[in-house]
Formats: structure tokens, C-alpha cells, sequence
């Protein structure tokens, strides 16, 4: 499948060459809760040291929902399908403690 969003960590001694890691383990969707590109409000990045906290909204995630069917008491967890994607997925914010790359 074609990724539509990565996110990466760069790291520099000297500000003329950089290391480059990647963040996120792979590609997100698109987010299906927006048209467009929108990709949510919320994204940072906190360093202790030679440590990055980077902070991103997320959209591997499958949007889950309770549905009841019919000879049921108890609901489902189910998916639905959004305008842009077959699956609705949900966006979450993630953070991955990571090493800065240097060169």
C-alpha cells in the first residue's frame, strides 16, 4: 500500500550535516475523519540531552465504534467506511522515545 505520512527525526553537531531516523514504524493513511490534508492540530517535539520525545497525530489505528445487531443485548465493536477510504481509521496522538541521530 502507498504510505501518506511518515515522520522522521534529524539530528545535526554542526548545523552543515545531519543524521536522518525514521519515528513512526510505517506509513499512516490518510485521515479519514477531514477531507484534505488536514492532519490534526497537535504536533511537537520535547529533547532531554541526546534524547527527542517527538509528538504526532497518528492514523494506523482502525476508528471502532459499538453497534448492537439484531438478537443481541450486548453491542459489537465494529468499523464503518469513510468518504475517502473503505475503513475509517482514527486519529491518535503517539510519541516514540527516540535517540537524536548524528552524523
Amino acid at each position: 500500500s502507498i504510505g501518506y505520512s511518515d515522520f522522521s527525526l534529524s539530528g545535526s553537531n554542526d548545523l552543515l550535516s545531519f543524521a536522518t531516523s525514521r519515528v513512526t514504524s510505517s506509513s499512516n493513511p490518510p485521515p479519514t475523519q477531514f477531507a484534505g490534508v488536514f492532519l490534526g492540530d497537535y504536533t511537537g517535539l520535547d529533547v532531554s540531552g541526546n534524547t527527542a520525545l517527538p509528538l504526532w497525530m497518528d492514523t494506523r489505528d482502525l476508528d471502532l465504534f459499538p453497534c448492537h445487531t439484531s438478537g443481541s443485548a450486548l453491542p459489537n465493536v465494529c468499523t464503518g467506511s469513510a468518504s475517502n477510504a473503505s475503513v475509517a481509521n482514527d486519529q491518535d496522538a503517539f510519541t516514540n522515545v527516540t535517540p537524536i541521530p548524528l552524523p
